[in-house]
C-alpha cells in the first residue's frame, strides 16, 4: 500500500492526477490513502479556482485598458501625450501578462517539443531589429518533454532580457547568441550576450519574484518577474537553471539543462 502511495505522490509531484487509492478498511492504510485523495482533491479545486480567477483578472482588467487605448488614441490631445498614454496603457497590460505568466497553474499534459525548432522561431523575431544582433546554433534533435507554450515563454524571456540588458557600453549593440546543445541523454539550452553582466553578488537573486537587479531599477518596464517566470518553467519540466556571468570576457549566460526524450516515446 504505502508503494502504491509513494507512486500517486511523485505523480502528483511531476503534475499528473493519480487514480484515488482504494479506501477500504480502518487501518492506518486506509486512513492515509483518504487522506491523501482528499488533498488531491483539495489540489485539484485550488487549481480549478485559480485558473478561475485568472481568466477573471484577465478580462476584468484588460477590457478597461484596451477601451482606455482606444479613447486615448481618438482623443484631441497633442500627438505626444496621446503617444506617452498609450505607452502607460502598454505597460500596464505587459506588467498584467506578467503576473498572470508568474501565477499560471502548471499544465498537465506534457508532449516532445524541439527546443531547436522553437528557438529558431522565437530567434527569428530579433532578425533586423535595430540595436540587436542575433547568432543561432542550433543542434538537431534537442527533443524533450514539456509545454510548447511554457518553452516559448521560457526563450522569449530570456531573449527579451538579453536584448534588454545585455547591451554593449561601446556602441549599445546586444549581440544575442542561443544555442542547444545534446549529449549523453540531456539537452542544454543557452542564451549569451556581450553587455555588461550581473555583479556577481546578485547573480543567485535575479530568479527571486519582484527581484531587480541594480542596473534594471532605472527602468520603468520591468516586473522583477521575468526570471522568475523562468525559474518556475523550467522547474516544471524537470529542467535546471543555471546562471553565470562570461569571464573573461564581458556578457551573461544562461544555460538550461533538460532530460532528452525520442521523439516516438509521443504519438
Amino acid at each position: 500500500p504505502f508503494a502504491r502511495l509513494a507512486l500517486a505522490a511523485r505523480k502528483v509531484g511531476s503534475g499528473q492526477s493519480p487514480e484515488p487509492l482504494p479506501e477500504r478498511g480502518m487501518g492506518v492504510a486506509a486512513e492515509t490513502n483518504r487522506s491523501f485523495n482528499q488533498m488531491v482533491q483539495d489540489l485539484e479545486q485550488l487549481d480549478a479556482d485559480r485558473a478561475l480567477m485568472l481568466a477573471g483578472i484577465s478580462h476584468d482588467l484588460r477590457t478597461p485598458l484596451a477601451r482606455l487605448r482606444l479613447e486615448t488614441e481618438m482623443s484631441p490631445s497633442d500627438e505626444a501625450t496621446k503617444l506617452a498614454m498609450v505607452d502607460d496603457i502598454e505597460q500596464m497590460d505587459m506588467i498584467i501578462g506578467r503576473f498572470l505568466d508568474y501565477a499560471r497553474p502548471m499544465q498537465r499534459m506534457a508532449e516532445a517539443v524541439d527546443l531547436s525548432l522553437i528557438g529558431g522561431e522565437m530567434a527569428a523575431r530579433f532578425y533586423g531589429e535595430d540595436g540587436v544582433v542575433m547568432k543561432t546554433d542550433l543542434a538537431q534533435g534537442a527533443i524533450i518533454e514539456g509545454d510548447p507554450t511554457d518553452v516559448r515563454r521560457v526563450i522569449g524571456n530570456l531573449l527579451e532580457n538579453a536584448r534588454k540588458y545585455g547591451r554593449s557600453a561601446a556602441d549599445d549593440i546586444a549581440r544575442i547568441t542561443l544555442q542547444t546543445h545534446v549529449n549523453h541523454g540531456r539537452v542544454e539550452l543557452s542564451v549569451m550576450d556581450e553587455g555588461g553582466g550581473i555583479p556577481e553578488d546578485q547573480v543567485a537573486l535575479i530568479t527571486r519574484p519582484f527581484y531587480r537587479v541594480d542596473t534594471a531599477r532605472t527602468q520603468a518596464n520591468g516586473t522583477g518577474l521575468g526570471m522568475a517566470i523562468v525559474q518556475r518553467l523550467v522547474t516544471r519540466q524537470r529542467g535546471t537553471l543555471r546562471l553565470r556571468n562570461r569571464h573573461p570576457h564581458a556578457g551573461f549566460e544562461v544555460t538550461i539543462d533538460f532530460p532528452a526524450i525520442e521523439k516516438r516515446t509521443f504519438r
